[in-house]
């Protein structure tokens, strides 16, 4: 029982399912209806259209087959060929000619006669003239013009101190542990041990052009290279040195003057060398055993331009302990643009590095040179010649 009413059940949602396409199909149904004896479950009418048999309790309806866009499907050979429609013959109907009736006269209707009524002329209204005031005139407001102040520009500080090549350095740690010896006075009764520069306040004190100086080293392969120590770059040329110089001006001094030029793609260096004293020429020394008892010319000696004594020519910076000292006394007296000169002296049985100063024209450019020395921070009290 449960059974049928499973069956009933689906039946007739497949029925209400195909009523629902019926609706949205217009209610198509076949051209022809198939026999009753026809047990198939799909039909296909004389025009091609597929139907779908439906109904419950032996009501057959035939529902039309659709697309999913709700189009019926057709163009289909016919499940029933052998019946075709036949289409009714209609008899064509004979027109029965029908007898023209006798005329008789029409009498003569006289056309009335209509009269033109006239078109009244439009009436035209008199102008109205309408009297408008004058606008009045607008009083426009007066403006104060006054001149603009002029702006002023100022150049504030930007905070930033200028570093040259002159800017004195020192290292880290001797900054930091650096006590204030300046103002230190020597209390009575006490005496100094040293008189040399261990005391000295700008100990370890160095410019920045001296410090690139000092970085610069050449090397003992063939040939001699420049390197930065900093940067390990090769300086040889780019830098206006050569060896065994690391000071431009210590080289300009024993030296002369070198530029770097380019030549044929190259960069070379021009050395222009400075001028040295001529060397007198001693007569050759003839014996007069084997020579003839007439007389000899006498060759001619070059002779030199005598230079005036000038007295003192140099002023001494100090002695110093280490050639590396000496060096950099050197270089800072090269920088203040006065030559300088190292020697070596020996002293209660040491051997000290002396730093001079010059040679200098005259007395007028010792002294001078003098103030400049002892304003550096250095004795130059001793003048020697």
């Amino acid at each position: 029982m449960k059974i049928i009413r499973l069956f009933a059940v689906s039946a007739l949602a497949s029925v209400l399912g195909l009523g629902v396409v019926q609706a949205q199909t217009g209610e198509r149904q076949p051209t022809e209806f198939p026999p009753d004896s026809y047990k198939g479950k799909q039909y296909v009418d004389s025009d091609g259209c597929v139907f779908i048999r439906a109904g419950i309790d032996g009501n057959v309806s035939w529902v039309p087959r659709v697309t999913r866009d709700r189009k019926i499907v057709c163009g289909f050979a016919p499940s029933l060929p052998s019946q075709v429609a036949s289409a009714e013959v209609v008899p064509e109907e004979t027109e029965v000619a029908a007898a023209a009736p006798e005329t008789s006269p029409s009498p003569v209707v006289k056309p009335a006669v209509r009269t033109a009524k006239a078109k009244a002329k439009p009436r035209r209204k008199a102008p109205v003239v309408r009297r408008q005031t004058a606008p009045k005139p607008v009083a426009v407001a007066s403006v104060d013009v006054f001149p603009k102040p002029p702006v002023r520009l100022r150049t504030a500080a930007s905070g930033r101190v200028e570093i040259t090549p002159q800017t004195r350095i020192a290292p880290v740690h001797v900054v930091a542990n650096r006590v204030n010896t300046r103002n230190v006075t020597i209390p009575r009764g006490y005496r100094r041990v040293w008189d040399d520069d261990r005391l000295n306040p700008h100990r370890a004190e160095q410019n920045l052009d001296g410090r690139n100086d000092m970085l610069l080293v050449w090397t003992r392969t063939v040939p001699r290279r420049l390197i930065d120590q900093r940067s390990g770059r090769d300086m040889t040329a780019s830098v206006p040195l050569v060896y065994p110089y690391v000071d431009i001006a210590n080289q300009q001094q024993r030296l002369g003057e070198v530029t770097l030029v380019e030549k044929d793609g190259q960069r070379m260096k021009r050395i222009i060398r400075n001028q040295r004293p001529v060397a007198v020429v001693r007569p050759p020394v003839l014996s007069s055993r084997s020579a003839p008892k007439a007389p000899l010319a006498k060759p001619q000696a070059r002779v030199t331009p005598k230079v005036a004594d000038t007295g003192v020519r140099y002023v001494q910076i100090g002695l110093f302990t280490t050639p590396a000292k000496a060096q950099a006394a050197a270089q800072r007296i090269a920088r203040m643009g006065m030559p300088a000169r190292i020697g070596k002296k020996r002293r209660g049985g040491k051997l000290y590095s002396m730093v001079q100063a010059g040679p200098f024209a005259g007395q007028a450019a010792a002294q001078v040179a003098q103030k400049k020395v002892v304003g550096a921070g250095y004795d130059g009290r001793v003048l020697r010649d």
